[in-house]
């Protein structure tokens, strides 16, 4: 990694660092979660239809996909660790969960941000340590058609801008930046400051953009010191309804039933 270009353009590209059979295990997984639900194999079109028939259950599929373990696995991997090694963390930390995007027109009905985000500074939202990141990778095959993201190089220079609020998300009330596509692969990692100006290319195809994007924090930089390490993410709380007489000994014994095979693993 050159940390020299890193501080003049804000971002680096790490190619082919992150191993894609790790890529291909989350790819797998989240297809799987789908596949659970719809109980048949699916298609990106089966998505796009479960997204307008049932939006509810496509919801719940999502939600589940961000908590796998696989995704997690990706956020701590030795690959990331070792870049942001590289541009000075001492103590890295995760300043927000790790957010896997399902990007596509088709799925963006309730709000464009799941299309397609507008010139925007994550550090709007996440005001963590000043030289708090964003890494970015595909979890897919990516063509040019799917909409490589696009940042304008130095522009976390010049500071925090102007955000409003839209929704789900931040965007600059003004942008007069230069963007450049920054053509991607799986396997292929992008790692760049969360003062970057940046934004989504625009996905045409009919295609699910699958992308990765962790956050994270310098627990060292000395102003996230004195301000007594921000988090500025909420997790709530919530308790799923269930029906009554919901898990039954029956289901719990089904659950428990002895298998002499896991029993001799511990034995």
């Amino acid at each position: 990694m050159n940390l020299k270009d890193y501080n003049k353009n804000g971002f680096l590209i790490a190619r082919q660092a992150m191993p894609v059979e790790h890529i291909r295990t989350l790819q797998s997984e989240v297809r799987r979660v789908f596949e659970l639900q719809l109980e048949k194999t699916v298609s990106d079109k089966d998505i796009f239809e479960l997204y307008e028939r049932d939006f509810t259950t496509y919801m719940a599929c999502t939600k589940a996909c961000n908590n796998l373990f696989s995704l997690y696995a990706l956020c701590t991997h030795p690959v990331i660790h070792e870049l942001l090694r590289q541009i000075g963390y001492q103590i890295p930390s995760i300043s927000a969960k790790p957010y896997l995007h399902f990007s596509s027109r088709h799925l963006a009905a309730t709000h464009n941000f799941y299309w397609k985000t507008n010139p925007h500074q994550d550090w709007a939202a996440q005001r963590g340590s000043l030289d708090s990141v964003v890494v970015w990778f595909p979890v897919c095959p990516f063509g040019k058609d799917m909409g490589y993201l696009e940042v304008a190089p130095g522009s976390h220079k010049k500071g925090l801008r102007n955000h409003v609020e839209t929704g789900p998300t931040f965007e600059l009330d003004h942008c007069d930046e230069e963007f450049i596509s920054v053509p991607m692969q799986m396997g292929d990692v992008l790692i760049f400051s969360s003062l970057l100006v940046h934004r989504s290319g625009n996905n045409t195809s009919e295609k699910i953009r699958f992308a990765a994007n962790f956050r994270y924090d310098n627990v060292a930089e000395p102003t996230f010191v004195e301000r007594q390490f921000p988090q500025p993410f909420c997790y709530v709380r919530t308790v799923p309804e269930i029906e009554n007489g919901f898990p039954s000994v029956k289901l719990i014994e089904k659950v428990f039933k002895e298998d002499e095979h896991l029993v001799e693993m511990f034995e």
